[in-house]
């Protein structure tokens, strides 16, 4: 098992709550999960969550200041 901190970013217009991984997910609010290495590996790589403290990339498709 693997102890993560990690941060859901919600995609402009998506619901703010995500369940999934077996957590319910919280646009902006950092939780600490435990999880399979295996799942920790899938959330690292998927692109609504960074881990807790550090702020995403803009996305350039949809960052209207660029």
């Amino acid at each position: 098992m693997t102890k993560l901190s990690v941060v859901y970013k919600a995609p402009p217009g998506e619901n703010k709550v995500l369940e999934a991984f077996g957590h319910t997910f919280f646009d902006g609010k950092p939780e600490e999960i435990e999880v399979t290495d295996e799942t920790a590996e899938k959330i690292k790589k998927h692109g609504m969550f960074h881990p807790a403290g550090k702020q995403p990339e803009p996305d350039k498709h949809t960052d209207k200041h660029k």
